[in-house]
């Protein structure tokens, strides 16, 4: 629990300081760029601490924040128009990589394995029947966000390596 509490600190210290580089433009992000990183650091230290622990439901939650930070930063980014569709696919998409990722913490649990090929199915099939996404388009949108921004990436690492050793003291 100390660990969650050491997150939300090091979470509320980045949204903190993110606005007020942005309140005296410094920053020049939208309010929604700074919620998706809020979502993003959260998610990938909720997966870091759980994956391997036996925590499945921080597993889980912690997989689908990220993933929903990380849908909020493209179509933000990218501005991509909101709708029905996006929302569809995505849902199934974030709902089936989840589930991915408990059957990668638990490879003996194979109903894991197809409940997240089954949503994953799903997620392509909302794709390509509803017709207002490009797999291409998505997946050179993800390439272009770790190429622009693996100064951020190093920097959440280094947060989880200072987590990783706050929980270790």
């Amino acid at each position: 629990m100390r660990i969650y509490q050491s997150i939300l600190t090091y979470l509320l210290l980045f949204l903190t300081l993110s606005l007020v580089l942005k309140f005296f433009g410094v920053l020049f992000i939208s309010g929604s760029e700074i919620l998706s990183y809020g979502l993003i650091f959260f998610g990938i230290s909720s997966v870091y601490i759980s994956f391997g622990n036996r925590q499945k439901y921080s597993l889980f939650l912690g997989s689908v924040i990220f993933l929903a930070g990380l849908l909020i930063f493209i179509v933000e980014r990218f501005l991509i128009f909101w709708d029905s569709s996006i929302l569809l696919s995505a849902s199934a998409f974030i709902t089936g990589i989840s589930f991915l990722m408990l059957f990668l913490d638990e490879l003996k649990n194979k109903i894991y394995l197809f409940i997240s090929a089954f949503f994953i199915l799903v997620g392509f099939l909302f794709t390509i029947l509803l017709g207002h996404i490009s797999l291409l388009l998505f997946f050179n949108s993800i390439f272009d966000v770790i190429i622009n921004y693996w100064l951020i990436v190093l920097i959440v690492l280094g947060i989880l390596i200072l987590i990783k050793w706050e929980e270790r003291a």
